[in-house]
């Protein structure tokens, strides 16, 4: 009944159908959203950020989500915008001056303008991604490009602790598996999907963001469109953390092998190999210094570590361990 009540009073919050203010970790957020199917995806997955109205003058990001208009799509990208994508990108990046584009025939395309701190997403209307995976395209992937001039970088990561002692996962496959194991040996979790990184004095903070990730459904053959979205923390929302110094960093190897291996580098070479692993693209890369310090202040520190996995859940978990009994024990935040 209370969470009812919650829900009741953040929908209150709402000035006008389909318009969101949002507060995300001190970050004012404005979306419009005019694609009514696609509302229910972004309230699961935004809605704890509800905020009242803020102060006149503030700085807020705006997004608008919006039905695709072949004219207007057509006009927006102007036939000098530089390519940046590379062959075989599912998704095509070009840039010009202030403004890049995100273009993806399986959704739509998104404008992201810097100067201004906005972007619109145009959605086709024949989606061929789910719900879930079109708000990471459209409204996750520009917001990441945005919250990052504010000092707060967006980026799609997990991030587990236990007994104070946190990391950051950064993964090119799904750890869905491999999650369900941590919570079940006592781990706890800022974020499933995507994480909140901050520079805070003497520390790099991990921050909360809801998510949701892909659990299996069936059988082991079963496709993946019979998976379905879920929230691992539902059941047990104390194992959330809304914030924690950052102990560690995770990089994970494309693929599965046979065996699982743990390899820290050096801090020259983490602050090397995490601007390259660095999941948010620089869609301007002469403006590099905001992502380039915070990959360089994460390989200063803390330890960074590289790890291959098998198809055993349990292969991360006793990885982490490993690290985590290696390392000093961290005083609490």
């Amino acid at each position: 009944m209370a969470s009812r009540s919650q829900s009741a009073h953040k929908a209150s919050l709402r000035t006008e159908p389909g318009l969101r203010k949002l507060a995300i970790h001190g970050s004012l957020v404005e979306i419009d959203c005019k694609v009514p199917a696609f509302e229910p995806t972004l309230g699961r997955l935004l809605g704890s950020f509800a905020a009242n109205d803020w102060p006149q003058g503030s700085s807020v990001t705006h997004g608008s989500i919006l039905p695709y208009d072949q004219a207007e799509v057509v006009r927006r990208l102007p036939p000098t915008a530089q390519p940046l994508h590379r062959p075989g990108d599912l998704t095509e990046m070009y840039a010009l001056d202030e403004r890049a584009w995100l273009i993806d025939d399986r959704w739509g395309l998104c404008e992201i303008n810097v100067l201004r701190g906005q972007w619109r997403s145009w959605i086709l209307p024949q989606v061929q991604i789910d719900p879930v995976k079109l708000a990471d395209n459209a409204v996750f992937r520009p917001l990441a490009q945005l919250l990052k001039n504010r000092g707060l970088h967006l980026l799609p990561a997990m991030s587990v602790a236990r007994n104070h002692f946190a990391v950051l996962i950064l993964s090119p496959f799904g750890l869905e598996q491999e999650l369900a194991a941590m919570l079940a040996k006592g781990y706890c979790v800022m974020g499933q999907r995507w994480t909140c990184v901050r520079e805070e004095k003497d520390k790099i903070a991990l921050l909360h963001m809801p998510g949701l990730v892909r659990q299996k459904q069936g059988s082991p053959s079963a496709p993946e469109s019979a998976n379905q979205w879920v929230d691992l923390t539902a059941a047990n929302p104390a194992v959330c953390l809304q914030h924690a110094k950052c102990n560690a960093v995770v990089v994970v190897d494309a693929g599965r092998r046979s065996k699982p291996t743990l390899r820290e580098w050096s801090a020259t070479d983490a602050a090397t190999v995490l601007r390259l692993s660095w999941p948010i693209p620089e869609l301007h890369p002469q403006r590099r210094q905001s992502q380039s310090q915070i990959a360089t202040r994460l390989a200063q520190s803390c330890p960074c570590f590289q790890v291959q996995l098998t198809r055993d859940a349990n292969d991360l978990p006793a990885l982490l361990e490993s690290i985590r009994s290696a390392s000093p024990m961290p005083k609490a935040a």
